[in-house]
């Protein structure tokens, strides 16, 4: 199943469960979804979890973790200087 099938069909049971709320959503392509996207984000509507940072050079790294399903949100791939250690939180 993936991943926003996950989220769609369990979302609601676990936001009973632990209080969290877990929401998946898409976007038709449209030239005023990125805005629309940083309004929620700025609002606190929709909060972006990070949960990796990886550097440039850890690309590999970053890819065997998403596909081995562990990741709990975001992983991210810095561009220079200050991409931290591999895998770093």
């Amino acid at each position: 199943m993936s991943r926003f099938a996950t989220v769609a069909a369990l979302g609601p049971l676990l936001s009973r469960v632990d209080g969290r709320t877990f929401a998946a959503f898409t976007l038709d392509p449209d030239r005023d979804d990125p805005g629309t996207v940083t309004d929620l984000l700025a609002s606190g509507a929709v909060r972006s979890v990070v949960d990796r940072r990886y550097p440039l050079r850890e690309v590999p790294e970053a890819i065997r973790y998403l596909e081995a399903g562990r990741a709990t949100g975001t992983v991210v791939v810095t561009v220079g200087e200050s991409g931290g250690e591999p895998g770093t939180r």
